[in-house]
């Protein structure tokens, strides 16, 4: 069984702020501009044995071999011993200063409110059961378009080009099938038409409210709070961020020709997977920007075996949903109650009743701190 060593990522910037300037300085050969890509295959997505390419692409130049004179052998145990620490500007983009005071609605059923709050935790579900089934495809997209362009521009070394290359086609080829990532959605905004509709039924909605400040403490400290990226510029600067920092790694540590065994392409291949997935989990289509979405993201599998929650299955739409709890904990790691701040009953044909309903819900379990409303919406 391969064993990877847990991850303690480095989120303090102590670099310089333009990530190309970074990537820069590590390169072997200057780090200028190529006018021209190297000649290598394309970053298009493609199938086929992404280790014998490796093998075949991988060649040594001058400058290649002059970086990587002093370092250690890239092997499976070097890359677990790797500082990972060169993703800053992705985590920072992640962890964006207005998280702590923005005021976000979760939009839910009467089942929903039930659980989340006899339960003192979310139902967080796996962010391959999304409503929108297009979103890890949407977010591959858009990385391996950025992988094209940064690769077309950055003057790096064959070994260290192909090296990135079939990295990043690996795990967008398996994007679907790697580790789980579980993941429970937010609105910026409340008593919102079109979220009522989506995550409602006919006489079954509601929103919770909370403060986007209590969401940074969650029971797992790899959880991340942060806003859905919607516009292309702004998903293309998350994704350069991924790229620059898996090529600063690599470039720092050297890279030689290869040829690697599995063994060493597999640790690789996991430890740029988890800020890959991080990177296309908060990428959405811009027909959707009106949702404002954020979300709260959690890796169970960045902990060591044992310690995270457990995957359970509860049954939706007539199929079998993957999902975790998420709860609560305060600095001495006691459990918290769920920091909801209102809730808000959506537009049905008894608004007042849906009220005083929530409002019994509430004083069974002695809630009096979260204040009930109606949405002013009508129903039609």
């Amino acid at each position: 069984m391969r064993h990877i060593r847990r991850l303690h990522w480095k989120t303090q910037r102590t670099t310089p702020h333009d990530p190309e300037d970074r990537v820069r300085s590590a390169l072997p050969c200057g780090g200028e501009p190529s006018r021209s890509p190297p000649n290598t295959h394309s970053t298009r997505h493609r199938a086929g044995n992404h280790m014998s390419d490796l093998n075949r692409h991988a060649i040594t130049n001058a400058g290649a071999a002059e970086s990587t004179s002093e370092a250690p052998p890239l092997t499976e145990s070097s890359i677990n011993e790797l500082e990972w620490d060169d993703y800053h500007v992705l985590f920072e983009s992640l962890r964006p200063s207005e998280a702590e005071s923005i005021r976000v609605f979760h939009y839910t059923t009467i089942e929903g409110v039930i659980g989340i709050t006899s339960s003192n935790a979310f139902h967080a579900s796996s962010v391959h059961f999304m409503n929108d089934s297009s979103e890890v495809k949407h977010g591959v997209e858009v990385v391996m378009e950025t992988l094209d362009v940064r690769l077309r521009r950055l003057k790096l070394d064959a070994a260290t080009h192909n090296l990135v290359q079939d990295t990043f086609e690996h795990l967008a080829a398996t994007s679907s099938s790697y580790s789980d990532a579980f993941v429970v959605s937010f609105c910026a905004v409340n008593n919102l038409l079109s979220q009522w509709r989506a995550y409602g039924t006919n006489d079954s909605r509601y929103s919770l409210e909370f403060e986007g400040e209590t969401l940074h403490f969650c029971s797992s400290p790899h959880s991340f709070f942060a806003p859905v990226s919607y516009l292309k510029t702004h998903k293309a600067q998350r994704a350069r961020a991924l790229i620059d920092g898996t090529i600063n790694t690599l470039c720092n540590f050297g890279v030689t020709a290869g040829p690697y065994d599995e063994e060493t392409l597999f640790s690789l291949r996991y430890h740029v997977s988890i800020p890959f997935l991080l990177a296309i989990m908060f990428m959405k289509d811009e027909a959707f920007r009106e949702e404002r979405e954020w979300r709260l993201a959690y890796l169970p599998w960045l902990l060591d075996e044992g310690e995270h929650a457990q995957v359970q299955i509860r049954p939706r739409d007539g199929i079998a949903l993957p999902y975790v709890n998420i709860g609560f904990v305060d600095t001495t790691g006691a459990p918290l109650a769920i920091p909801i701040q209102s809730i808000m009953t959506g537009p049905c044909r008894a608004p007042d009743l849906a009220r005083r309903g929530i409002e019994q819900l509430l004083a069974s379990q002695g809630r009096s701190d979260i204040s009930a409303s109606s949405s002013p919406t009508p129903l039609r």
